[in-house]
């Protein structure tokens, strides 16, 4: 990690002041990321992005007070866990969602015959076939959805919550819901 940000910094004096902060602050960094995301892996992750950051303003940053720096760099581990945290929050919910999914879907499975499911099905738009079929069948995360497709994680899982509304809205037109 510390060779990574001393490319960052061209002079080599200041290579110098940002190696002994860093080996003089590491494991406080990572006490205040370990704090506050409990995980050894996210707070390495935390610090790593931290130093990072602060290696890439180095020369703005250089001339402040080590009571300074150490500030800065307590308020740069702070925010980034605060918003490492949301994304863990959005993703686990994420993660809720598609259980949810799955289970509604398996649910709409048992209560009507094979055959008339994959009419159904057959009447949707080649693009939400592709979705249910990696989601339902393959039970893909929507993270290996997105790879699949050349999509984002949002995307795969809008598709496949519209793809499922539309199967939805075709069984009960049917009269099988």
């Amino acid at each position: 990690m510390l060779g990574v940000c001393m490319t960052l910094i061209e002079n080599s004096d200041d290579r110098l002041t940002f190696e002994e902060f860093y080996n003089r602050t590491y494991k406080t960094a990572y006490a205040v990321a370990m704090k506050y995301l409990h995980a050894h892996s996210l707070a390495e992750e935390v610090c790593s992005e931290a130093y990072l950051n602060i290696a890439k303003k180095f020369r703005k940053i250089r001339k402040f007070s080590s009571h300074e720096m150490d500030s800065y760099l307590v308020i740069t581990i702070r925010n980034i866990s605060f918003n490492t945290l949301k994304k863990e929050k959005k993703y686990r919910e994420a993660e809720d969602i598609d259980e949810k999914d799955i289970s509604i879907s398996e649910d709409i499975i048992s209560r009507i015959s094979y055959n008339r499911l994959v009419e159904c099905i057959s009447s949707l738009k080649q693009t939400d076939r592709d979705i249910m079929y990696l989601r339902v069948t393959l039970e893909l995360d929507y993270k290996h959805i997105a790879a699949a497709l050349s999509i984002s994680e949002d995307a795969a899982r809008q598709r496949f919550r519209h793809a499922k509304n539309q199967l939805v809205k075709i069984l009960e037109k049917e009269g099988l819901l």
